[in-house]
């Protein structure tokens, strides 16, 4: 609804989140809160930029994930992940894969 309203505003606050979940000073709480609310986002997002932006910190941050996958919000369901970013399971397992 906030995105129907006004999405320029809307794209800088994905924006603002995005950067908080790469910054590396940024408390795994934090982190972990910021991830969260971006997964939340990512159901209405539609832009390629902000899709390979997330998948990315998925693929880079692999660890931090797995180990924190219990306090991060719907990102035990793959299928998820799969449908707020409209890719196919098997493109998303190689993707996390990749830099095993």
């Amino acid at each position: 609804m906030f995105k129907q309203k006004d999405e320029v505003k809307y794209q800088e606050i994905v924006e603002y989140i995005i950067e908080r979940i790469k910054d590396k000073n940024f408390d795994r709480e934090n982190r972990i809160a910021a991830l969260n609310i971006l997964i939340l986002c990512m159901q209405v997002i539609d832009d390629e930029l902000y899709k390979k932006e997330f998948v990315d910190f998925l693929v880079e941050k692999k660890g931090f994930c797995t180990k924190n996958i219990k306090s991060i919000y719907n990102l035990l369901k793959k299928s998820f992940v799969r449908q707020s970013l409209n890719i196919t399971k098997t493109e998303l397992n190689l993707r996390l894969s990749v830099r095993l």
